[in-house]
Parts: structure tokens; C-alpha cells; sequence
């Protein structure tokens, strides 16, 4: 199975210049870009190949959003730059990426008896 987001997509996600923060590669790699997309196929069901560049932007949006939420209360130096760190933490899937990732989404409902 593909991965919502390359490496290099991840990246501008960050807004990292190239060549900027190499040392991170290795942790977007094993775990935020896996972890994106098993949130994405969990909600979209199996990736289309390609993927659609709507469930890029939603994947990016997701990995921005973990990385603000895993390094709020460092220095800003580590965090995504543009994004101010001072929002509610508690939700891994912001309303934008949501809001996405809905034309793709699994109709889910309860039976009732």
C-alpha cells in the first residue's frame, strides 16, 4: 500500500525548506507519514492510485497538525513555521483536513434493533 504523502510532500507540509532539518527524515519516515496515512485509510477505506491530491493536502494537514501537537511547549524553533502553537490539543484530524477528506469517506451508520 502507498502512502498518502511522499517524503518530499511531508516536508512542504512543514513548510521546511530543502536541505533544512535533514536530520527529521528518518522520523517523518517511520512514523508521522505512516501514522497519516492509517488515519486517512481509516477513514477513506484503501488508497486510490494516485492518490487524489485533495487526500495529499488532508494528509498534510494532519502531519502539520501532530507535529504542532508533539512539540508544543519546545521552542518554536521546532515547530511548523506560520502556525502559532496556542490551539486546543485533543483531536488528530482538524476540521479542514475533515472537511477534505469527506467526498472520499466511508459511509459509516448504526443499525438499530
Amino acid at each position: 500500500m502507498a502512502d498518502v504523502l511522499t517524503l518530499t510532500q511531508a516536508r512542504e507540509a512543514l513548510n521546511w525548506d530543502e536541505g533544512r532539518n535533514p536530520e527529521r527524515n528518518d522520523v517523518l519516515l517511520a512514523s508521522y507519514i505512516p501514522t497519516v496515512t492509517t488515519m486517512v485509510t481509516a477513514l477513506c477505506g484503501e488508497l486510490p492510485d494516485p492518490v487524489p491530491p485533495q487526500m495529499v493536502m488532508a494528509g498534510g494537514i494532519i502531519l502539520a497538525h501532530l507535529w504542532n501537537a508533539n512539540k508544543q511547549g519546545r521552542s518554536t524553533a521546532s515547530t511548523v513555521r506560520g502556525e502559532d502553537v496556542a490551539y486546543p490539543v485533543g483531536f488528530a484530524i482538524p476540521r479542514r483536513a475533515e472537511v477534505l477528506l469527506a467526498p472520499y469517506a466511508i459511509p459509516t451508520s448504526f443499525a438499530f434493533a
